[in-house]
């Protein structure tokens, strides 16, 4: 698997534009490719994140359930779960950041407010150590060469982050990527790698 630092990222550039019209126009720009296009361009990526040293040596993977337009993450937790490791997926807290909770497949999952598939309440979260030497798939509309990313706005993922003592991957179609810095603040985290449906990013120097 090649490793590119980031800098001369070939893809669609980014706006100047807040937070909130750039979520605008890339979730238009994630819906307009076709599903078929999408399911190749995922499977792509999963073959890279399977390949990378991170993956293979993580024995638990964090992630999302993903939804409509989403890079497809329920093959990655179907083919996780088959290969032995351990799959957390999260729930959000009362304090508006996110707690993970172990599953054993997709059943029993339901939607909370936000509209993502979630644990029942009833169910364990992990607490901090079990995270050390795992990988978590970090959601998010769009990506650039420093690592900073636009999600959905509610920050539940920055909480979450800043706390967080493994490394952070995000799933990107190529035409998720901005040329451009995006936007913004000293509290938003940055992603460590960026895996694609072409290579994997090194984004962030201190990644080992």
């Amino acid at each position: 698997m090649t490793y590119v630092k980031a800098g001369g990222m070939g893809s669609t550039c980014g706006t100047d534009a807040g937070k909130t019209a750039l979520r605008k126009e890339q979730r238009k720009v994630r819906d307009f490719v076709p599903e078929r296009v999408r399911a190749t361009l995922d499977a792509r990526i999963l073959a890279n994140l399977q390949a990378s040293s991170e993956y293979q040596d993580a024995d638990l993977v964090l992630t999302y359930v993903s939804m409509d337009s989403e890079v497809d993450t329920r093959t990655i937790i179907a083919e996780a779960l088959e290969s032995g490791k351990r799959v957390a997926i999260p729930r959000c807290t009362a304090e508006k950041t996110l707690e993970f909770v172990e599953i054993s497949s997709l059943q029993g999952l339901h939607q909370s407010r936000f509209g993502m598939l979630e644990p029942d309440a009833s169910l364990p979260a992990l607490k901090t150590p079990e995270f050390v030497g795992s990988i978590c798939l970090v959601p998010g509309l769009v990506f650039d060469g420093l690592g900073n990313r636009i999600g959905y706005g509610g920050g539940y993922y920055d909480r979450f982050l800043a706390f967080y003592p493994g490394h952070k991957i995000a799933l990107v179609r190529t035409r998720q990527l901005s040329c451009n810095e995006l936007p913004h603040e000293a509290h938003d985290i940055a992603i460590d790698l960026l895996v694609t449906d072409q290579r994997i990013w090194r984004v962030n120097n201190n990644f080992k």
